[in-house]
């Protein structure tokens, strides 16, 4: 596991316990895309949450996949308040749901091409819809839902790579659009491939983003369960408490005391070697 900094593309990264964070202005945030855009190398974009680093434990094979992403986002206030807690401040801090509507509209103003994957046939398509009305010069590729099988999935990345997407939003569960991504790695034939869950919702309309003082206080998981309270109350509630009272004391007691550092941090609270 790297440790300290590392330049890469003209983008710094950081490892606090672990995990990788890019570090970026916006201008460097810019210019970073631009570059990887005219490349057209596939990259992929991810965002670690404070809750989201808890799932380690139940998919213990995902963090060393995903931490190899090759841009990864401070995805929350939370978990930026844990990094400034451990002496880190990033330069700018862009949550997955603001960086995927950033991409969109830097889509409609630079000719790159966009396609949705994920949510139901008629969510789907209303995304789609909505996002052409906001942009009417946007170019979408003909997406489809996030509901098929193993078995399926082959077709799925052929109609991908048929299309050759500049930007690729997988708007599926998790763990389920981190595994799509990392099994079919370098086969997409995307540009930009960037796993964001919920978003496809947002841009249908059926749910909104937290407001900008909701958000600056920390609740924006709580605005999110409370217009989803049956699917989302259980998991999320539990990502709150374990990273609240397990993953942050751990982090917090290893980093006073000197005990272990980097991602032996994460394996302590994982109790499992990643």
């Amino acid at each position: 596991m790297p440790s300290g900094i590392i330049y890469c593309e003209n983008m710094q990264h950081l490892y606090p316990i672990g995990l990788k964070v890019s570090d970026f202005s916006q201008e460097e945030l810019e210019n970073y895309v631009d570059q990887v855009m005219q490349k057209k190398s596939e990259t992929i974009v991810f965002g670690y949450s404070l809750g989201y680093v808890t799932l380690y434990k139940k998919y213990p094979a995902l963090y060393r996949e995903v931490n190899e992403f090759d841009l990864m986002l401070c995805d929350g206030v939370p978990f930026h308040w844990f990094l400034n807690s451990m002496g880190i401040r990033l330069k700018r801090v862009i949550s997955i749901p603001e960086f995927s509507e950033w991409i969109v509209e830097r889509c409609a103003q630079k000719g790159w091409t966009l396609m949705i994957i994920g949510g139901t046939t008629e969510i789907n398509q209303r995304a789609a819809e909505n996002t052409r009305k906001r942009f009417p010069s946007i170019q979408i590729k003909e997406g489809r839902d996030g509901y098929f099988k193993l078995e399926e999935e082959q077709s799925v990345v052929a109609h991908i790579q048929s299309a050759k997407p500049d930007v690729l939003l997988v708007a599926m569960s998790t763990p389920k659009k981190e595994e799509f991504v990392i099994r079919n790695k370098g086969k997409l034939g995307a540009t930009m491939v960037i796993p964001c869950g919920g978003m496809v919702d947002v841009l249908a309309g059926k749910t909104t983003r937290s407001p900008r003082w909701i958000k600056k206080m920390g609740l924006a998981t709580f605005y999110r369960i409370a217009q989803e309270p049956k699917r989302l109350m259980r998991a999320h509630m539990k990502m709150v408490v374990e990273s609240i009272f397990k993953l942050m004391p751990i982090a917090w007691w290893n980093m006073i005391t000197r005990k272990r550092r980097g991602v032996q941090i994460l394996e302590r609270y994982t109790q499992k070697s990643l």
